[in-house]
C-alpha cells in the first residue's frame, strides 16, 4: 500500500561539491562543546582545508533534528501506518534531494528503537530510504546504530543487532558508529569516556572518533563500487497471475534477484530467484507469480551482490483492483478526511473536492500506484455540510460524496 502526502518541494542547484546530513541529535552537534567539535562541524572543517575561507569546494547542509527517527526523514509525498510520525519536509530526504547533493548521510543511532518501533520496520525504512536515494543519483550512506546506556537490555541489544543487520544490507555503504562507542562488557551501554554524560550523546571526543569513521569512508572515491540501482519496479494483474516487471542498472556479474511476497507489507518469503543478466550494466526482468493471495500482494526484491544484500522499494498489487475506485472515505481527524483510492496501474491524477453546487473547493495533482493509495485531504476550510470528491486519471473518473 502506498501513502501518499500532498505538498511540494522547490529545488535549487549548486555550484560546489556537496555532501547532507540527514539525521537526529548526534548529526545535529548535541553533546558537543561547540559546533566545530561535532562530527557534522568537523567534517565541514575537513573540507574548508586549503580553500578560502568561506567557499569551500565541499559544503556540509546538516538536516538534522534532534528527537528525529526514519519516519520523519521518509519523502514528502509518503504517508505513514497508523501512530507513526509523519516526515518534516523541511529536513526529510525530499529536501536533502533538492540540494542536488553528490552525497548523503543518513545518522540515526537509537531513536526509531527508543520509540518503540520495531528492528524490522527501521531497517524497511533504511532500505527504502537508501533506494530511493540511490535512484535519484546521489550516493549514500548510512551509519549504524550507537549504544545508549539507558535503555532496556532487550533494547540495548536490539541495537546491537542492528548494527550487523546494517553491515549486512548496506555492505561498503555503512559506516560503523558502534565499535568505537560501546563498553566492554557485554551490557551495549555508551562508554563513559566518550559520552557527554546523559547515556546517550557524545562528547568532543566521541565526535571526533565517529568524524574519523567517515572520513575513512573515502566519501567521494571514484571506484568505489556502486550498488545496482532498481531504476524500476512494477506489477500489473494479468489473467490470474500478477506480473513484476523491473529494471536495472549499474549491475555487475554475480548479482542475484529474489522475488519475495508479503500479505502484510512487513513480513515477506521468497518466491523466485534468478541471476542478473544486464547487458553493459542495464538490465530488464520480468516474472509473473502465478498463484497469488487475494487481496493485496506485496513485492519486493532482494538484491544479493557478493555478500552485500539490499532490497527494492515495496510495491502492492491486487487481484481485486479496479481501474479506479474509491474504496472508503473517512475522517482522520476534524481537519483530514483519508480517500483509499484503487488503482489499477501507476499513473498521474487530479483529486478535486466540489461544493454540491459545482464550484471547485480544493485541487491537487498526486500521483497513483497500481494497488491503494492513502491520500489525505485537508478539510479544515470546509463549512459543515456535503461535499462530493472527484478523481480523474487520464480517461478514468470517478467520485463520492461525503459529508463533513
Amino acid at each position: 500500500m502506498l501513502f501518499v502526502t500532498l505538498s511540494f518541494s522547490s529545488f535549487s542547484s549548486f555550484s560546489q561539491t556537496r555532501i547532507v546530513v540527514l539525521g537526529s541529535s548526534t548529526a545535529a552537534g548535541e553533546g558537543a562543546s561547540v559546533t566545530d567539535s561535532s562530527w557534522v562541524g568537523r567534517l565541514q572543517l575537513y573540507y574548508r582545508k586549503n580553500t578560502t575561507a568561506g567557499n569551500p569546494d565541499t559544503i556540509v547542509t546538516n538536516l538534522a533534528i534532534g528527537g528525529f527517527n526514519s519516519y520523519r526523514v521518509m519523502p514528502d509525498n509518503y504517508v505513514p501506518p497508523p501512530n507513526r510520525p509523519a516526515p518534516v519536509p523541511s529536513n526529510n530526504v525530499t529536501k536533502a534531494l533538492s540540494y542536488n547533493p553528490e552525497v548523503i548521510i543518513i545518522n540515526l543511532p537509537s531513536n526509531d528503537i527508543s520509540d518503540g518501533f520495531s528492528a524490522q520496520e527501521f531497517m524497511n525504512n533504511l532500505r527504502f530510504l537508501f533506494q530511493h536515494i540511490n535512484s535519484a543519483g546521489p550516493r549514500v550512506f548510512i551509519t549504524t546504530t550507537q549504544p545508549r546506556t539507558w535503555l532496556s537490555d532487550e533494547q540495548r541489544q536490539t541495537l546491537r543487532n542492528l548494527v550487523d543487520s546494517i553491515n549486512n544490507n548496506f555492505g561498503v555503504y555503512a559506516i560503523d558508529f558502534w565499535t568505537d562507542l560501546v563498553t566492554n562488557d557485554g551490557q551495549n551501554r555508551l562508554k563513559t569516556e566518550v559520552g557527554s554524560g546523559d547515556g546517550t550523546h557524545l562528547n568532543d571526543y566521541g565526535h571526533r572518533l565517529v568524524f574519523q569513521k567517515v572520513i575513512a569512508e573515502n566519501l567521494f572515491a571514484t571506484n568505489a563500487p556502486l550498488p545496482v540501482k532498481i531504476t524500476s519496479f512494477k506489477g500489473r494483474y494479468l489473467n490470474n497471475g500478477i506480473e513484476v516487471l523491473w529494471t536495472t542498472a549499474f549491475e555487475e556479474n554475480g548479482t542475484r534477484y529474489t522475488i519475495q511476497r508479503s500479505s502484510d507489507g512487513v513480513n515477506f518469503t521468497d518466491l523466485h530467484s534468478q541471476p542478473g543478466r544486464a547487458q553493459n550494466g542495464n538490465g530488464s526482468y520480468s516474472w509473473i507469480d502465478i498463484n497469488p493471495a487475494s487481496g493485496i500482494n506485496y513485492y519486493r526484491i532482494k538484491v544479493q551482490e557478493g555478500t552485500k544484500t539490499t532490497y527494492s522499494l515495496i510495491i502492492s498489487i491486487s487481484k481485486e483492483i479496479k481501474p479506479l475506485g474509491i474504496k472508503r472515505l473517512y475522517k482522520e481527524s476534524p481537519s483530514v478526511l483519508v480517500a483509499e483510492v484503487t488503482s489499477e496501474k501507476n499513473s498521474n491524477a487530479f483529486i478535486m473536492i466540489y461544493s454540491m453546487n459545482g464550484q471547485i473547493l480544493f485541487r491537487e495533482r498526486v500521483t497513483l500506484v497500481a494497488g491503494i493509495a492513502l491520500l489525505r485531504l485537508p478539510v479544515q476550510h470546509l463549512a459543515s455540510g456535503q461535499y462530493l470528491i472527484h478523481i480523474k486519471a487520464g480517461n478514468r473518473e470517478v467520485s463520492q460524496a461525503f459529508v463533513k
